[in-house]
């Protein structure tokens, strides 16, 4: 399970915003914004207990969360078992 997580993890691209903090991928918050689009309804933060809207002009790459990403994915794949296979994401 924890390979699971990390293989999720190295495949997230952090877009945080600038009117709440939380950070997304940027997939999957620009799917969020477009869904809220088509239904005519603002797109709010998807995180639970945030109220603060969402707009792709509010939301900005995270490089050095990035770079950070990079590196344990490094460390994780350096450390892992024999066995378990880790998969090259970029």
């Amino acid at each position: 399970i924890l390979s699971l997580f990390f293989a999720l993890w190295f495949h997230f691209c952090p877009f945080p915003s600038a009117l709440c903090s939380h950070s997304y991928s940027r997939e999957g918050i620009y799917a969020h914004i477009a869904t809220m689009q088509k239904s005519r309804e603002q797109a709010l933060c998807p995180v639970s207990g945030c109220d603060q809207p969402v707009r792709k002009n509010a939301l900005q790459r995270d490089v050095d969360m990035e770079i950070v990403l990079r590196q344990k994915k490094r460390l994780h794949a350096n450390t892992a078992p024999e066995d378990e296979e880790v998969e090259d994401v970029e």
